[in-house]
């Protein structure tokens, strides 16, 4: 069992509060440190059942040493939520749920009996936080309350970085931001590249194994490069360095956490053309279909426009820190933590 804190608070916070979450994840930590509340990341090495147990007892553990007032749990985990909504009873928190895509339509909505689950937590949670209006609407439609608080910037800090520039060949590379999921276009990515006809190798993050097999690896064009599953500093030194970062996604209400970080370093990016992205990334940005043609448009268009699109996040940048500041603090005077 691993448990990492990490101190957020600003010191004048009456009200005990705290984070809780079942993995390491970016969005859990910017949440966090915005709202100056304790993140607890708990792992267990466990396996099944038996990780989930340990999980549980050490989640309640902290509630009842800290005396918790105010907890936020993320959803997924859909077992973290329901078991901090059955603990209310007992413990008399205010329960905050920040919910994912994934935690208002669990495994793109095919289980009843998850669908039902997630409506329970929606309705018993005192708040569920989304990323956009239309899974509020949702929440509410369900008899929850929501909140709407897309990602904040992250705090990323690369070391020893030479940026990508359109003068070196050598770093002309764009960084595809992937985890092999099933609503990321990979294979889509993968022959846009073989399609360009300009000097441009795509890198892929994350662990390609379990979708390639060796022959589909072999006959990968040779401006494709997998990068494997990277650690968290390998992984801000590969996207900090790439000239374009691309992060696609099926899911159309879904606002990808590659966008942010990104975002975060001054890279821009390439994202799918819907409506929630034009509203939230609004410049810096260049839109994309989940096809292979348009992709490699994207890619083409992206480094022409590269010098205009690098100032354009950093505006995009300067706008989402100030939008997320005023968020956070009207969420901090919602439940009584400011």
């Amino acid at each position: 069992m691993s448990t990492t804190r990490n101190q957020q608070s600003s010191g004048t916070d009456p009200i005990a509060s705290a984070w809780i979450t079942w993995e390491r994840q970016t969005r859990n930590r910017s949440m966090a440190n915005i709202l100056g509340v304790p993140l607890y990341e708990l792992l267990s090495d466990k396996k099944r059942v038996f990780r989930y147990i340990e999980l549980i007892r050490e989640t309640f553990r902290i509630i009842r040493r800290e005396k918790i007032q105010v907890l936020f749990v993320q959803n997924p985990s859909i077992v973290l939520a329901l078991s901090t909504v059955l603990g209310k009873k007992w413990f008399n928190y205010t329960l905050v749920v920040d919910a994912h895509n994934a935690g208002v339509y669990p495994l793109e909505g095919k289980s009843r009996i998850l669908n039902a689950i997630t409506s329970y937590i929606i309705r018993a949670a005192n708040l569920t936080i989304v990323t956009n209006t239309t899974l509020a609407n949702i929440v509410e439609q369900r008899g929850g309350r929501a909140f709407v608080m897309p990602d904040p910037i992250p705090d990323l800090t690369p070391k020893d970085i030479i940026p990508a520039t359109t003068e070196s060949h050598e770093s002309r590379y764009v960084l595809f931001i992937s985890t092999w999921a099933e609503d990321e276009p990979y294979m889509e990515v993968i022959e846009a590249a073989r399609q360009l006809d300009t000097p441009i190798t795509v890198c892929i993050t994350g662990n390609y194994r379990k979708k390639l097999s060796e022959h589909d690896i072999h006959a990968l064009p040779d401006n494709v490069k997998l990068l494997g599953f990277l650690d968290e500093a390998d992984y801000v030194q590969w996207l900090a360095g790439s000239a374009l970062t691309i992060d696609l996604t099926t899911r159309d209400n879904c606002l990808v956490c590659g966008a942010y970080e990104s975002i975060s370093l001054g890279v821009p990016a390439i994202l799918s053309d819907f409506p929630i992205n034009r509203e939230i990334f609004n410049t810096g940005v260049v839109y994309s279909a989940n096809t292979a043609s348009e992709i490699k448009k994207s890619i083409q268009n992206g480094m022409q426009m590269l010098p205009t699109l690098r100032k354009d996040v950093q505006s995009l940048k300067s706008s989402m820190i100030q939008e997320e500041k005023l968020r956070a603090e009207a969420l901090r005077n919602k439940l009584g933590i400011s």
